[in-house]
């Protein structure tokens, strides 16, 4: 084998590496400077909220999906009427996400809307792989008796990019 070719192997494959770890960084980056960016504005909005309601005399606003549209985040909130329970996933991101959606309940789920559920010793995984358009948002519902526990885990996104409401 010829030196200076492998040189120049050698060569590439070190600036391969050091864009590869210089995208890497700034992504990290990114993502701390996004995450506080969230942490000032989750202290900051209560507080806005309850000098609104203050100032104004009316009941202090809902504030849930704020900070999901302010930070471009993919929202995913829960809603109990009655049996049925709907988890809405709201995407105020600029690209499409292909999420994982599990929920874990304490009931035997039916009546799912396009997932799957696996039984496991008493705990019921409701499983979704929702594909969620840029501002867009998609409804996944399952019906559920008595007073069961949730737990809702998501996948797909990174954790700074995600809002989750599980009330």
């Amino acid at each position: 084998a010829n030196v200076p070719e492998i040189e120049d192997e050698i060569e590439l494959a070190v600036r391969e590496a050091a864009r590869e770890l210089k995208s890497f960084l700034s992504k990290r980056r990114s993502m701390q400077q996004r995450r506080e960016k969230q942490d000032v504005l989750g202290r900051i909005l209560p507080e806005m909220a309850d000098k609104v309601s203050e100032v104004t005399g009316r009941p202090r606003p809902d504030i849930d999906g704020a900070l999901a549209r302010i930070m471009n985040n993919v929202s995913v909130g829960r809603e109990v009427n009655g049996e049925t329970v709907t988890l809405v996933v709201e995407n105020h991101s600029d690209v499409n996400e292909q999420l994982e959606i599990t929920d874990i309940v304490s009931a035997e789920p039916t009546d799912l809307s396009d997932g799957t559920v696996v039984d496991m010793d008493g705990e019921w995984f409701v499983q979704w792989k929702p594909e969620v358009p840029s501002g867009d948002e998609r409804e996944l519902t399952y019906a559920v008796d008595g007073d069961p526990e949730f737990e809702v885990s998501v996948g797909g996104v990174e954790t700074e990019k995600l809002t989750v409401n599980d009330q």
